[in-house]
């Protein structure tokens, strides 16, 4: 809905033909006006809600996989932070074979959405003001001056859903 309206606002928009004469707006650049602030708000809510929700799945899963093969003393993964931070140790630990890729794809999950969500979503303090976007491909993103664009968000459950399956490998080439 919002690339939609945007792109019907940019139709409707037309160029002065003089300069420094203002154009008057009309019912519907109205209405498509009011309509697009509605929607970009609902849309970075949603977008927010993102980072929030991938956060806690994320802390989530690496809970289970403590449940799953147990404490080790020193090497908490009470969130997936603390994975990132203790997998390999933990690991070693326990005499599990780690799936390859698992490590790289954690901290990358650590760096765009964890700490997106951080940083950016949850304790941001600046002034920036903040806008919704659309790329050349129609997907939507969270926009700020200064300050780094949200990502793509069928390209962040990829990620998940490529790190849940290497979970699940660790979990089936290392039962409890």
């Amino acid at each position: 809905r919002f690339v939609q309206n945007t792109k019907a606002i940019m139709a409707n928009v037309k160029p002065d033909v003089l300069p420094n004469v203002l154009i008057p707006v009309t019912d519907e650049q109205s209405k498509f006006h009011t309509e697009g602030l509605l929607i970009s708000w609902e849309l970075r809510l949603d977008i927010r809600s993102f980072y929030m929700f991938a956060k806690i799945y994320l802390d989530k899963i690496a809970r289970f996989v403590e449940f799953y093969f147990g404490h080790a003393r020193g090497l908490s993964l009470d969130s997936h932070h603390k994975l990132t931070k203790h997998l390999a140790n933990y690991c070693s630990h326990k005499g599990l074979r780690l799936p390859r890729d698992m490590p790289v794809i954690a901290n990358d999950l650590k760096d765009r959405i964890s700490d997106y969500r951080d940083q950016q979503v949850s304790h941001d303090k600046s002034a920036n003001p903040t806008g919704t976007i659309f790329t050349d491909e129609d997907e939507v993103r969270i926009s700020r001056s200064a300050a780094p664009e949200s990502e793509s968000l069928p390209d962040l459950t990829e990620a998940v859903d490529e790190y849940l399956l290497l979970v699940v490998q660790l979990m089936s080439e290392n039962e409890a």
